[in-house]
């Protein structure tokens, strides 16, 4: 119940399968698989009552199938994460499986909703009427049906941005999400009972030096999209480099805290940097600047030993 009424707030998404995970660490096995079975039935109950208009069921069909298949995407990914019989050392495999079988899995989703005409007039007409808000909202006029030059956003334009900018990153917002839903229901369910989580803390988290391979590969295939173009292998690529990207700069924070408690620097001084980052990430081409060097440090430990007293 808690996990249908995080997904029916809107940002609640973000939180939805926390409380299945908390589950699986105080119950077991069993009762997860029985409670992420009622918590779908119960999103799709909730969600369907709401559609009994005709004119709700034509506007929300064309994203219906998206809306499934990303439940059933998030709650197979935490299937898996928790019930692969793998040594609890490799999370970071599991995470890494469930976020590349999705992929594999979303290649005919995505051809099937490329040829589905109810879909792709149903983005457009969305498309449109978000051009004609933004429209309304920034250009001057009482006319809200402008054409040409005065008009600021171009549905057509809007929508290859937003589909460019998402088939890009897609996966690896779902490796994020699914990474927070583990995370956070561990902790809260292992603290429930009173016990370690058994979750390393940032500050210890390092990646063997063999993950530097897909990042330099992706890398490569990035700056090859960037140039002439790769098509499906350019997404692939995009990707497989945000995610590793984001690993490395886990381990970078990570080295950050460390040299913090190692030179002694008062707790002020820790949340002054904090602040200071977290500012500098919203100026243009200056957040690009931070988003390389945190992850470059992670990078740089593979031949400078941050946390020990080893030297290549």
């Amino acid at each position: 119940m808690a996990s249908t009424l995080f997904y029916h707030l809107g940002a609640g998404l973000l939180f939805f399968l926390i409380p299945q995970q908390a589950v699986f660490v105080r119950k077991g096995r069993k009762f997860f698989l029985v409670s992420l079975a009622c918590a779908f039935g119960f999103i799709l109950l909730v969600k369907l009552p709401g559609l009994h208009s005709s004119e709700a069921l034509d506007k929300i069909r064309p994203f219906l199938p998206i809306e499934i298949f990303i439940i059933t995407a998030l709650m197979g990914g935490l299937i898996l994460i928790n019930l692969l019989d793998r040594p609890q050392s490799n999370r970071l495999y599991k995470l890494l499986t469930a976020t590349g079988i999705t992929g594999l899995l979303s290649i005919p989703f995505i051809l099937y909703l490329r040829g589905n005409e109810h879909f792709l007039t149903g983005l457009e007409q969305l498309f449109q009427d978000i051009a004609l808000l933004l429209n309304s909202i920034f250009v001057r006029t009482n006319n809200p049906d402008l054409n040409g030059a005065r008009q600021l956003f171009q549905a057509d334009i809007l929508m290859k941005i937003y589909l460019e900018l998402f088939l890009r990153s897609f996966l690896f917002d779902y490796f994020g999400l699914l990474t927070f839903f583990w995370w956070a229901g561990t902790l809260i369910g292992s603290r429930s009972l009173r016990k370690e989580p058994g979750i390393p803390k940032i500050i210890d988290f390092k990646l063997t030096d063999l993950y530097i391979w897909p990042v330099i590969g992706s890398l490569a295939l990035v700056l090859l999209d960037i140039l002439v173009g790769l098509g499906a292998l350019g997404l692939i690529a995009w990707n497989t480099c945000l995610i590793f990207l984001f690993l490395f700069g886990l381990e970078g924070i990570g080295i950050i805290k460390f040299l913090f408690n190692k030179y002694r620097l008062p707790s002020g001084m820790k949340w002054l940097f904090g602040i200071a980052i977290f500012l500098l990430l919203l100026f243009p081409r200056v957040n690009l600047a931070v988003m390389i060097f945190i992850p470059g440090l992670g990078i740089s430990e593979i031949w400078i030993k941050y946390r020990t007293k080893e030297r290549s």
